[in-house]
């Protein structure tokens, strides 16, 4: 049985759109996947699917980092502090994963997936 390395994405994409962890990204990015396979012809929205990976990547990277930040100080923290400060790390995260001097992880995922989805047909 001949396994591709889109074997690994599908079944993480599954586990992900099944399981408990719902991510609307996620599932965005299968589908889009999906389409590209069969048109073959949807590059644009591949690329786009591949930098919103990437966003959720460096999402969960700015969520550690910090995560790392010891609390602490005068005022305390309140819930609606920690909201934004989370809509504003999935802010960064989208913009350095459209910027230009990202960190790559689109671009090679993209070029992984165009030369599959080539090879399949």
């Amino acid at each position: 049985m001949k396994t591709s390395p889109l074997d690994g994405l599908r079944n993480y994409t599954q586990q992900a759109t099944e399981g408990s962890y719902r991510n609307k990204g996620v599932q965005d990015f299968k589908n889009i996947l999906d389409k590209a396979r069969l048109e073959r012809q949807d590059d644009k929205k591949l690329k786009e699917a591949c930098q919103e990976l990437e966003a959720i990547f460096l999402h969960k990277m700015l969520q550690q980092m910090r995560a790392g930040i010891p609390n602490g100080g005068l005022i305390e923290e309140s819930y609606a502090s920690k909201i934004y400060k989370d809509m504003l790390d999935e802010q960064y995260s989208k913009l350095i994963a459209k910027s230009h001097g990202s960190i790559g992880l689109a671009d090679m995922l993209y070029q992984q997936l165009k030369r599959d989805i080539n090879r399949e047909t």
